[in-house]
């Protein structure tokens, strides 16, 4: 039986550090930063785009992208919020008329109906909305790589250089890494719901794709077509207003949308200043809402205040040593639901503490956290969970002070929520009122571009008094969030991580943090822990523990009344997501990097 004690070292090196899902993609960030001589943000657009055709069932041209870009030169870190929006004509209205309720004379569902509440009849149209066609919403990532390429980009390598792997890719085929084919393969019918199969271009043929074979070079209808047209072009003649945007566009309303031609041509990212809290002498950065970045930036100032008031004991307190080195640049991105990071010739590496206190014993030799931890985390989490249901929203259209940063990460406001609703002995945060209870789907419509579009619009409420009700030209609640952590006394750089899936990232990013800095885990140990995952990201979700955690700890929870599944093993393990973290160790300047073992890839370094 695997307790997920880390079976791998972390990866260590001096020049540069890559960690992705993929090792393919791995390599090709390592080739742009050792073989071509780019710098972060070069590697990271080559991933990005490699990753887009080797797990098109978790990223692609479709979706969305976000990004922290770190400049030691300044120690700034800048952000990319590269979210699309709602089409100009999207309206709660539109979507009760394309999901009438059920007609009273159906048997199926007349006495259900008549007798449901006006909260679970919204569940219900929220559930119908999040599978059709009026919860697509204009994809980013295109311009996020062009955003991130003129920005922050070497200036060394053209667009094109950038994208030539994944159209490589894409044109001569490439063997299916095992967990990818058999998400592949589960997502087929998302797909093939939405078109017919004279234009599929998938080897559906009943079992998982193991190899994805040559496609035709004629450029349109193809993958690598729309690669090739952005990397000639540019986002706006070569994908935005080209033929992908019209692909897109015909495609949506081909199928009731209602996006158009504007919605795509009137796209641009948005650069906001990031946002941070300070745990154990470590600021953690992240892109601000539409973002859910901030509900972990809440659980983890929360779970500070527990520490520092002695409500948590068991755990020690203490402010890592001052650097002795430093470094040129750093870039994290994560583009769709799937995490890509590559740093320049000096960049990340690993903690070399010691294993702190907190722990209840070991468990095959590996430090496993105490109950009372893992209790604080989880309802901590659920604090985060509930502002950010409550109140991320589009900046842009937010009117009221609840939605600020500033309100939600105010030291004092959530001092004494956590003071004041933390009980040591048993769980209370999941009896308090959800916000709201809607979640995120990840179905999917054909754009005939050899790509898949994404229901963000899934994100929205459908309370038209809620600061995330769906409305024309929107960001909706967005899932993906990029992190970094930077030393508070100096502001060098220590970590950069991601933690994909859903709901999980805000709490992946808040026990990679905890492992690494309150029990001294490196990179490889902290993405191998196991994890705990509120499964839908609202106040009152169940909480889901995966395989590894001792039994009397999971008995004390279990009796502190929270409400658990625990041990999800095998491919369930699905809703802790997949981490890659690059640390850099300020003294000596080494790089030390873990990938996580739930996904296909690898961390190399040179």
């Amino acid at each position: 039986m695997t307790h997920y004690h880390s079976r791998r070292s972390s990866v260590y090196c001096t020049g540069g550090c890559v960690a992705t899902s993929q090792p393919l993609a791995t390599s090709i960030g390592l080739h742009v930063l050792r073989g071509l001589g780019g710098n972060a943000a070069d590697a990271s657009i080559a991933v990005a785009a490699a990753l887009a055709v080797l797990e098109p069932c978790s990223t692609g041209l479709g979706g969305d992208m976000f990004a922290l870009w770190y400049d030691a030169s300044t120690s700034g870190v800048s952000a990319i919020n590269g979210s699309g929006r709602s089409p100009s004509g999207a309206s709660i209205r539109n979507v009760e008329l394309a999901h009438p309720p059920p007609h009273p004379s159906s048997s199926s569902s007349s006495s259900s109906s008549s007798s449901s509440t006006p909260e679970e009849r919204r569940k219900e149209l929220h559930s119908r909305f999040a599978r059709g066609v009026h919860s697509i919403t204009v994809p980013g990532a295109a311009m996020g790589w062009q955003d991130v390429y003129d920005k922050f980009g070497s200036g060394k390598l053209t667009l094109m250089e950038l994208l030539t792997p994944a159209i490589e890719l894409a044109e001569n085929g490439f063997p299916v890494a095992p967990l990818t084919s058999l998400a592949w393969r589960e997502g087929m019918d998302s797909l093939t719901k939405w078109h017919s199969s004279d234009n599929d271009d998938d080897d559906d043929d009943g079992r998982r794709p193991t190899y994805r074979a040559k496609r035709r070079r004629d450029g349109h209808g193809t993958h690598a077509g729309t690669i090739i047209s952005q990397s000639k072009h540019g986002e706006g003649e070569g994908f935005y207003r080209g033929f992908p945007g019209s692909s897109i566009v015909e495609s949506v309303r081909r199928h009731g949308g209602c996006m158009t031609l504007d919605d795509m041509s009137n796209h641009v990212s948005t650069f906001p200043e990031p946002i941070c809290v300070e745990y154990r002498g470590m600021n953690l950065w992240e892109v601000p809402p539409n973002g859910q970045g901030v509900a972990g930036l809440i659980a983890l100032r929360g779970l500070n205040v527990l520490e520092r008031s002695g409500r948590i004991s068991g755990t020690t307190h203490s402010r890592p040593s001052h650097p002795s080195s430093t470094h040129t640049h750093t870039y994290t991105s994560e583009n769709c639901n799937n995490d890509c990071r590559s740093v320049s010739s000096s960049s990340l590496s690993s903690s070399s503490s010691s294993i702190k206190e907190g722990f209840s014993s070991t468990i095959h030799g590996r430090p496993q956290p105490s109950c009372e931890m893992l209790h604080a985390q989880i309802e901590m989490m659920r604090l985060g969970f509930d502002d950010a249901r409550s109140y991320v929203c589009d900046l842009e259209y937010a009117n009221q002070e609840e939605c600020t940063t500033g309100w939600l990460l105010n030291e004092e406001r959530i001092a004494t929520r956590a003071m004041g609703l933390f009980d040591v002995d048993k769980a209370v945060m999941q009896g308090r009122p959800d916000s709201t209870s809607c979640t995120v789907s990840f179905q999917v419509v054909d754009a005939n571009c050899g790509f898949t579009l994404q229901n963000r619009g899934a994100g929205f409420s459908l309370d038209p008094s809620h600061p995330n009700a769906l409305g024309p030209n929107k960001r909706p609640y967005h899932t993906i969030i990029p992190a970094l952590l930077t030393h508070a006394d100096t502001g060098e750089l220590f970590a950069t991580l991601t933690n994909m899936g859903g709901f999980m990232q805000p709490q992946g990013h808040v026990q990679l943090v905890v492992n690494m800095l309150a029990y001294g885990m490196d990179p490889q140990t902290a993405i191998d822990a196991p994890r705990f995952c509120i499964g839908d990201g609202t106040m009152n979700g169940t909480v889901f523990l995966e395989e590894g955690f001792h039994l009397d700890t999971i008995t004390k929870l279990k009796s502190m009344g929270h409400d658990m599944k625990a041990d999800i093993t095998g491919h369930d393990r699905h809703w802790f997501g997949r981490a890659q973290i690059i640390t850099r160790d300020r003294g000596s300047g080494v790089l030390c990097a873990g990938s996580d073992g739930r996904a296909d890839g690898c961390a190399l370094g040179y």
